[in-house]
C-alpha cells in the first residue's frame, strides 16, 4: 500500500507481539500481588450469557481470578442444555474473597450458596438476579465492577464533577 507505518505487513518474517497493546491494561496492576479470588457458583438453569459475563469480564480487569464452584462436583445443566463441570465443589474450594451467584437460582440452590458463603464469612452476591442481564443491559457487569472494584470518584455536586459535566463529553457518555 505504500504507507510508511504498514511496512511490517510487507515482511512475512515480522514477529507480532501484542505486549505493547496490553501495556495500558497491565501496568496499573503490574506490581499488585493480591488478586481478588472470586467464586462463581454454578446452579441448574443458569444462562450461559450470565456465566460468560463474569468469567470473561472480571479476569480481564487483571485484578481478579474466577473459580467456578458448585454444591457438588457433578455436571450442571444450563438453561439451554449445556452441561458444565465445576472445577471444585463447596467442600474442596480454596479460600475466596468474594462469592458471586449468577442469574436466578431456585430456592434450594440459593439457600445452599448462601449457607456455604456464610460458613466462610462471605456473602453470596447475586448478579443479574433483578433482570439486569447482559443481553438487555450490556454494561450490567461493568457497572458491578465499577461499583465494587474502583476507587471512589468525586462526590456528587463537587466542583470537579460539575466541570467534567460541562466539558464536551462524547455522545453517549455520562459522568
Amino acid at each position: 500500500m505504500g504507507y510508511p507505518y504498514t511496512r511490517f505487513l510487507d515482511d512475512p518474517t515480522w514477529a507480532f507481539t501484542h505486549a505493547h497493546s496490553l501495556f495500558p491494561a497491565v501496568m496499573p496492576n503490574a506490581f499488585r500481588t493480591d488478586r481478588t479470588q472470586i467464586g462463581l457458583v454454578l446452579h441448574d438453569g443458569v444462562r450461559e450469557v450470565e456465566l460468560s459475563s463474569i468469567t470473561d469480564t472480571y479476569p480481564r480487569s487483571t485484578v481478579s481470578d474466577v473459580l467456578v464452584v458448585a454444591a457438588e462436583r457433578a455436571f450442571v445443566r444450563t438453561a439451554h442444555g449445556l452441561e458444565l463441570l465445576p472445577r471444585v465443589d463447596f467442600d474442596s474450594a480454596p479460600s475466596l474473597d468474594r462469592v458471586r451467584v449468577p442469574g436466578r437460582p431456585d430456592a434450594a440452590s440459593a439457600s445452599d450458596a448462601d449457607r456455604w458463603a456464610a460458613d466462610r464469612g462471605l456473602v453470596a452476591e447475586p448478579i443479574h438476579a433483578a433482570g439486569d442481564y447482559p443481553t438487555t443491559s450490556p454494561c450490567a457487569t461493568w457497572r458491578a465492577m465499577r461499583r465494587d472494584q474502583s476507587r471512589p470518584g468525586p462526590p456528587r455536586g463537587s466542583s470537579i464533577r460539575r466541570r467534567i459535566s460541562r466539558s464536551k463529553a462524547p455522545t453517549g457518555m455520562s459522568v
